[in-house]
């Protein structure tokens, strides 16, 4: 199973609503959480950048945001 589809509901809204303004960067992000099934495989641009563009609330980054992608994926799949 990809990222992507591990992505929390309210995350793809956040992509989906960055998605006309910042088109080549939701777009590069969406490519990276397609291709990737594993956290720890993104650089750390990528995952600063899904960060950015999906609108996560700055009090749920955590450390274990960076690290695992808490509250962004679906830690239980």
């Amino acid at each position: 199973m990809t990222l992507y589809e591990k992505l929390l509901p309210e995350a793809k809204a956040g992509l989906k609503s960055n998605e006309d303004e910042y088109k080549s960067s939701v777009d590069a992000v969406t490519t990276a959480l397609k291709t990737n099934t594993s956290w720890l495989n993104l650089t750390v641009l990528q995952v600063s950048q899904i960060i950015m563009f999906t609108d996560i609330q700055w009090v749920k980054i955590t450390k274990d945001t960076f690290q695992f992608g808490v509250n962004l994926i679906d830690q239980e799949i």
